[in-house]
């Protein structure tokens, strides 16, 4: 059978660089290439009506996370500014900014448990750096695992505590957990003899690991508490 799409949206003027829903899918989030954050409300599954557009950014949205028990949004550009901003109004409640020779963030993650917090990753550096969520400093920590693939925050069933997990290019599914990126625990995928990953993503209703091998065969792995304990 093939595919159809049920609804096609179109975005003028500029290109959409990253869209973030909320966890009953019911909002998404756009970011833009000229640097705009596009808000959606989504009925019935396919509708998607336009709220509401911001400028926070002078160039491209590279990463948008949500949190939606601490209500709060946030977005990292290419211009190496971070802004959180509060739900639903959307406004800017603080924000960080990095010169380019010392820190390039590419990832921003919202933890509200144990403590409330925003976690920055950044590729070039291969370091996380970890604030509250009024912009300020907690910790830095080096991450030498390799390249972070997919990464997804999630809450435990067990402790109810969040944590991230990623997969590596050298198939090893990553989980630390916040507010200071412990290393809790890395396990190496054993399925369809996957030695390489080029996707993965987490399936919530069934708590799989879903991964794409060099292979491009799709492997259903575990279930995210068997991978934290």
């Amino acid at each position: 059978s093939y595919l159809q799409p049920t609804n096609t949206i179109h975005i003028q003027p500029s290109a959409i660089t990253f869209i973030c829903l909320n966890s009953n899918n019911t909002s998404a989030y756009c970011g833009t290439a000229n640097g705009h954050i596009l808000f959606f409300s989504i009925q019935d599954k396919t509708k998607w009506t336009l709220k509401q557009t911001l400028h926070p950014h002078e160039t491209a949205v590279k990463y948008i996370s949500i949190n939606t028990n601490l209500q709060i949004l946030a977005s990292i550009g290419e211009d190496n500014y971070i802004f959180i901003y509060t739900l639903p109004s959307l406004r800017i409640t603080s924000s960080l900014h990095f010169a380019y020779t010392t820190y390039i963030p590419d990832y921003v993650f919202l933890s509200s448990s144990p403590v409330p917090c925003l976690a920055l990753y950044s590729v070039t550096n291969s370091e996380f750096k970890v604030y509250d969520i009024n912009g300020n400093y907690m910790i830095s920590l080096r991450d030498d695992n390799g390249n972070m693939i997919n990464p997804c925050v999630y809450t435990s069933n067990i402790n109810f505590k969040d944590y991230l997990l990623y997969i590596t290019d050298k198939a090893e599914i990553v989980v630390r957990s916040f507010p200071f990126m412990i290393h809790e625990n890395a396990c190496s995928i054993k399925a369809k003899k996957i030695t390489k990953v080029r996707h993965m993503c987490l399936q919530k209703d069934a708590k799989g690991i879903i991964v794409v091998g060099n292979d491009l065969d799709i492997s259903l792995i575990t279930n995210y508490d068997e991978v934290m304990y």
